[in-house]
């Protein structure tokens, strides 16, 4: 299985988990549907590739969580799981793009000759698309170590990039993926912990 079908399954199985979590809505509520909705409407950008579309969905689900779990239909834990599900899914679909850039530009690079005006500004028009989130290597690198870990201090990043970059270059690439909004911070100082977002 490829990992774009890892993704597309991990959004299909949130969907089902979605389901059987609204089937505890009282009956008729709008929510309900809107939830399940949103949850199908993600799997099926993934399916077709539509990447940027998926993550405005998620981030409308997230919205909707935070105003179910204020409701109190059921325990706020159920909502709080399914949104940070969301944010890894939302990490995977970022990564997704990124490789599919890549793959993009290699292409390009290998077939200049044969490459048609049209798809130039395809690649042009995804490359303004993603130019506002882009990630150097080693930030990219921090970011599956966050999902990896799911929470983890500077502590343990120093090690792991000992000849690569400094602790003060660490801190620099870690608050520029909070900035992006791909990291969240707890705490201040040293005790100051990340996660995805």
């Amino acid at each position: 299985m490829t990992e774009s079908q890892k993704v597309t399954r991990r959004a299909l199985n949130l969907s089902l988990a979605i389901y059987r979590i609204t089937d505890k809505l009282p009956a008729g509520e709008f929510m309900a549907g809107r939830l399940r909705q949103l949850s199908g409407d993600v799997a099926g950008d993934l399916v077709v590739g539509s990447f940027g579309e998926a993550e405005n969905k998620i981030n409308r689900l997230l919205v909707c969580f935070q105003i179910a779990q204020e409701q109190k239909w059921i325990r706020p834990l159920n909502w709080w799981v399914l949104g940070s599900e969301y944010r890894i899914l939302k990490q995977e679909i970022f990564l997704q793009r990124l490789e599919q850039k890549g793959r993009q530009e290699i292409a390009a690079k290998e077939n200049p000759s044969i490459t048609s005006h049209n798809i130039k500004r395809e690649k042009k028009m995804a490359e303004a698309d993603l130019d506002d989130q882009e990630v150097s290597d080693r930030q990219n690198r921090i970011l599956q170590e966050i999902k990896k870990k799911r929470v983890l201090k500077i502590s343990y990043l120093i090690p792991l990039f000992k000849s690569q970059a400094s602790e003060r270059t660490l801190r620099n690439d870690l608050q520029f993926l909070i900035k992006k909004g791909l990291v969240g911070k707890r705490g201040d100082k040293k005790s100051a912990a990340y996660c995805i977002k």
